[in-house]
């Protein structure tokens, strides 16, 4: 993404892809504001592989379908972290058009909240198993809207996620999330 597209700031440089990312351990909590000066010293991972595997019985065809859009339309950078409390996402993305559940124009006859918006799917693999997805496995959805939801396996209790969000343009958003 680029200055003058939607998007008020660049995306930054991308870390180099790996099997396995080395997630940073966080000696002090990070605040939870949608800002990214905290993230500064973590490496950015683009969002470039799909999980084909990962389907239920409860999302909507639309999120399930194992496919990413070309980088004109959405790119993505994300970040993680974790201390002995919670687990950190910090998302900066570029998208063409915004859908929030909180702006009924954008997403109208919308019934599941995150899951039709845009948002971001963490998928934590219980038994670290990729070639399935099972009981063991967790997936969040985590909303431009700052909603959540965890279709299959029961939304979590209000104070186990917290979201937020700052647009950076028409175009651009960061969503910053700690998970218990």
């Amino acid at each position: 993404a680029t200055v003058g597209n939607g998007c008020e700031y660049s995306l930054g440089s991308l870390a180099e892809t790996v099997s396995s990312l080395q997630v940073p351990f966080f000696q002090t909590p990070i605040e939870v504001d949608g800002g990214r000066e905290e993230w500064s010293a973590v490496p950015a991972y683009s969002f470039d592989q799909v999980c084909p595997n990962c389907r239920d019985q409860v999302t909507p065809a639309i999120t399930a379908s194992a496919s990413i859009p070309a980088r004109n339309d959405l790119d993505g950078r994300f970040r993680i972290g974790w201390n002995g409390d919670f687990l950190y996402v910090f998302v900066e993305a570029y998208d063409n058009q915004l859908f929030d559940a909180g702006d009924p124009a954008t997403t109208e006859g919308c019934q599941h909240g995150a899951e039709c918006e845009d948002s971001v799917q963490v998928l934590l693999a219980g038994r670290n198993n990729r070639g399935s997805y099972g009981n063991d496995n967790h997936r969040l959805f985590l909303g431009l809207s700052t909603r959540f939801s965890a279709p299959g396996q029961g939304q979590p209790k209000d104070g186990d996620v917290e979201i937020r969000k700052q647009l950076q343009g028409s175009r651009c958003y960061r969503l910053e999330a700690k998970i218990d």
